[in-house]
């Protein structure tokens, strides 16, 4: 095709290269005003109708998946007989360009790898298998950023019978497909394939990667197949490659013959290549894989390798001598697990009896509500106790349970209510209002409990002793074995689920055990009160770690498992079962958009860990919170129509500039603000001063006239309230009176904030009163100003969410949109604080959907996870 030609909409700009299946061209999308990729396909492909249709399907099936590590198909069509596929337009090189120069260093290696993996883990999920993974279809963009190519669209043609590539036709049934030296040897036999076969693939292209020489290569295609059914690849020790024998067992258990000796998803060899990256993966770091497969298992001494858990059973992986503690002996037993529920729910808490086998829980509702169940180990199913709208807080010595009643979701796994005592097959009998969370004492009549006091989470042990407050909030309270201390996780900005885990004894003396870390989630004493057993994210992997403090050794926890699913621990036993209550958690997040002009929503994806959702004035951009980016997170913004995300830098995500030029970024542990320009620009600091706090429900956005930030925090020693913070700096000014924990600026001037007590009010100035909106209170949500500054939008969580216009004179609530995902299976509740954006003329939002399933174990033979 000539320059200047149209396929469609897109304008021909040059030719960028040609293969077996087709010719490539940049081309300007006219519609979209954006620059992408064409390949017109060959002749055959097009007058074939079966193979077209095939095409066609697989096209469909790429785009549908929208994942990073993948090239991202934008559209197909037709044109003067001409069958094109277009898609996004890389800059870079591919990874075969890249060996030419020789073999990446072995971080790089590793990165891309992981990289690759998960690429063809979204893939994998959606049934889709590449059949061609090589260095031709990987490509590196500038930003470091690795792409699969031509996932199911294009197989490479014949080059010669010297060569090594294997000529097929497009999803011909049956047919051998694939490039030999990658092909598995299922492959190379004919043989049905499925997943594994890439894993294979990946195995030889990391070792390429590595070593700058394939992994099988013979002079002629018959002798390279030989080589792959018969013979395995040179050592690492012949080559100038430093790899540690870690690395080495993992690239050659992707390259095992058999399919079942594999790792068998990709998200194990991720997950595997991740764990090096993190210990270190030269020759001298010598850490093994999370994940071998058996006849490797064997192969290694000091450690027991606990099975892994997927979505439907426990991948639990626990490290042992060799690992994180050189010096250890593996011992005599090995935990096991009992799984006690099936259902696809969420599971807010669980406790154990005291007999150490029967368990009460409570699972969350979609309507933000919780109710409560009984299981023993073998049992048919969970039994149902206690009235709707219950929450497990704790259990006694004596088998007596701690609740909340009319219980009502916040975040996270926290709720608030009334506090009530009640047995098994009793009634609750209630002891104190508006309490969050509880535990008994060792007596089994103190509690320790907390509750919200004017903004400030108290701690109390007994009740009406204050042992701890703070402006962020409490979670997990557990007494120790001997009632002498208080184990909690002190979060610093509410409800973000970072935190630090501490101790404070009678005297009001804290200690910090661990920390900072995100998803801080479930505590519990070990039975002899020497250390305290937690679960956290770790940032640099991503994976929910179950660890482990000794209280006189603060600062030094021990990691006792992890696996490629999320492990929360909820209780140990102080029977002669040694159980311990453990859950595997799979969160799938996504974020449903509604554009102006459109009538049907959208759905994103990125990585399952967005969150923060917000749309530019104009509705064209979408920005959120990168929860995968990294410790502080990461600023990500995107184009509504188009897949390629860019992070503008650290942060969390919190809403565009009116003018679109800058993106708001909070650093929520250092209560610091950051703007990143949208287009050309430097970062730019803001001027927070003393501020402390900022970051919670509703407490950050923007001047109508872009030029400075309403945050609300509290100086040191004072009450919260909100603060002008401009944009060309000085110190931040007070707007508000003092007790004010979030807001929205009105065109016209005025505030909307929310008070201490969790009404909204209005406020012309700060010296002015402010006037309450009737009828808003703590249950409900708030997302700003209605375009004729007449109303806010809001409304009450759940699922549906009820979106509203609440008009601030009279409170009439109007109804605007119920928000929910055609799918509901698994999802919670929608509405909670930043989850929700809403332009103020209403012609289009956007909001987070959650879907978060556990299945809860119990775990036996559990101490011997506990360093020795």
């Amino acid at each position: 095709m000539m320059v200047g030609e149209s396929l469609g909409p897109y304008r021909i700009l040059g030719k960028l290269g040609e293969g077996g299946m087709g010719e490539v061209y940049k081309a300007r999308d006219t519609r979209l005003d954006r620059d992408v990729a064409i390949k017109v396909l060959p002749e055959a492909v097009a007058q074939d109708a079966d193979r077209l249709s095939r095409f066609e399907r697989e096209a469909k099936a790429v785009a549908a998946l929208s994942h990073p590590n993948i090239l991202a198909v934008h559209d197909t069509g037709t044109d003067a007989g001409r069958t094109y596929v277009v898609m996004e337009l890389l800059d870079g090189e591919t990874l075969r360009e890249r060996l030419a120069t020789g073999p990446l260093p072995v971080r790089k290696a590793i990165d891309a790898a992981v990289q690759m993996a998960h690429g063809l883990a979204a893939a994998h999920d959606k049934g889709l298998v590449h059949r061609d993974l090589k260095p031709e279809n990987v490509f590196l963009t500038r930003d470091g950023q690795v792409k699969i190519l031509d996932f199911g669209l294009a197989k490479p043609a014949a080059t010669g019978s010297g060569s090594t590539e294997t000529a097929v036709a497009l999803t011909d049934p049956g047919a051998v497909m694939g490039t030999v030296g990658y092909m598995a040897p299922e492959q190379v036999r004919g043989r049905p394939v499925d997943a594994r076969a890439d894993l294979f693939a990946l195995g030889a292209v990391l070792y390429e990667m590595l070593t700058g020489r394939r992994a099988f290569q013979r002079d002629t295609t018959a002798e390279t197949m030989t080589a792959v059914l018969r013979e395995d690849p040179p050592e690492f020790s012949g080559t100038q490659a430093a790899v540690s024998p870690a690395l080495d067992r993992t690239v050659r258990h992707c390259l095992e013959k058999e399919p079942s000796d594999r790792f068998q998803a990709a998200r194990d060899v991720a997950f595997a290549l991740e764990a090096l990256a993190g210990a270190g993966a030269t020759a001298s770091g010598g850490v093994s894989p999370p994940a071998l497969a058996a006849t490797h298992r064997r192969r290694q001494a000091g450690r027991v390798v606990i099975a892994s858990v997927a979505v439907a059973a426990l991948v639990a992986l626990a490290f042992w001598a060799g690992q994180r503690w050189p010096s250890r002996q593996p011992p005599a037993a090995s935990p096991t697990f009992s799984r006690l529920t099936f259902d696809r729910q969420s599971i807010a808490n669980a406790r154990l009896m005291p007999d150490g086998r029967e368990v009460v829980y409570s699972v969350s509702l979609p309507d933000g509500s919780a109710s409560l169940y009984t299981v023993r180990p073998g049992s048919a199913a969970p039994q149902p106790i206690g009235q709707p709208r219950t929450h497990l807080l704790a259990i006694s010595k004596n088998g007596e349970l701690l609740v909340l009643t009319d219980a009502s979701w916040l975040g996270q796994r926290l709720y608030a209510g009334t506090l009530a005592r009640m047995r098994v097959d009793g009634a609750p009998v209630a002891l104190q209002e508006h309490v969050r969370e509880a535990d008994w004492a060792p007596n089994g009549e103190d509690l320790a409990i907390v509750r919200d006091s004017k903004g400030q989470d108290r701690l109390e042990h007994p009740v009406g002793t204050v042992l701890y407050e703070t402006p962020g909030y409490i979670s997990d309270v557990r007494v120790s074995p001997d009632g002498s201390r208080v184990a909690f996780m002190d979060h610093p900005v509410r409800y973000d689920d970072r935190g630090f885990v501490k101790v404070v004894d009678r005297s009001r003396a804290v200690t910090t055990l661990a920390g900072e870390y995100p998803g801080e989630e479930g505590m519990a004493w070990t039975p002899d009160g020497e250390s305290v057993v937690f679960s956290a994210l770790q940032p640099a992997n991503d994976v929910r770690e179950i660890m482990s403090v000794r209280i006189d050794s603060p600062g030094k926890p021990s990691a006792l498992m992890y696996g490629p699913g999320s492990h929360h621990i909820f209780d140990i036993g102080r029977g002669p079962e040694d159980s311990w209550l453990v859950a595997d958690r799979t969160v799938f997040r996504s974020i449903m958009v509604l554009t102006p002009g459109q009538s049907a929503e959208r759905e994103y994806v990125w990585h399952h860990s967005e969150w923060n959702p917000s749309l530019s004035s104009d509705g064209r951009q979408l920005m959120f919170t990168d929860g995968k980016a990294g410790v502080n997170y990461a600023v990500a913004v995107r184009t509504v129509d188009d897949p390629r995300v860019k992070r503008l830098g650290e942060g969390d995500a919190r809403g565009f500039s009116p003018d679109n030029r800058w993106a708001l970024a909070l650093f929520m542990s250092q209560s610091r603000l950051v703007l990143y320009p949208t287009g050309t620009g430097s970062p730019v600091p803001l001027n927070t001063g003393r501020l402390e706090h900022l970051g919670a429900a509703e407490s950050l956005s923007w001047y109508p006239d872009s030029a400075a930030v309403l945050a609300c925090g509290n100086e040191p020693g004072r009450p919260p309230r909100c603060y002008r913070i401009a944009i060309a700096g000085g110190p931040p000014e007070p707007v508000t009176p003092d007790g004010m924990a979030g807001g929205w600026v009105g065109r016209d001037g005025r505030i909307l904030a929310r008070r201490s007590d969790g009404t909204m009010a209005v406020l012309s100035s700060s010296n002015g009163a402010p006037r309450v909106v009737p009828g808003v209170t703590r249950a409900d949500a708030a997302f700003g100003w209605t375009a004729d500054g007449r109303s806010l939008f809001g409304g009450r969580p759940g699922l549906p969410f009820k979106l509203e216009k609440i008009d601030i004179e009279t409170g009439r609530r109007t109804p605007f949109k119920d928000l929910a995902p055609p799918d509901r299976s698994g999802v919670g509740m929608i509405g909670m604080y930043y989850m929700v954006n809403v332009l103020p003329d209403g012609s289009g939002y956007a909001y987070r959907v959650d879907r978060k399933v556990d299945t809860l174990y119990a775990m036996t033979n559990a101490s011997a996870l506990l360093p020795r």
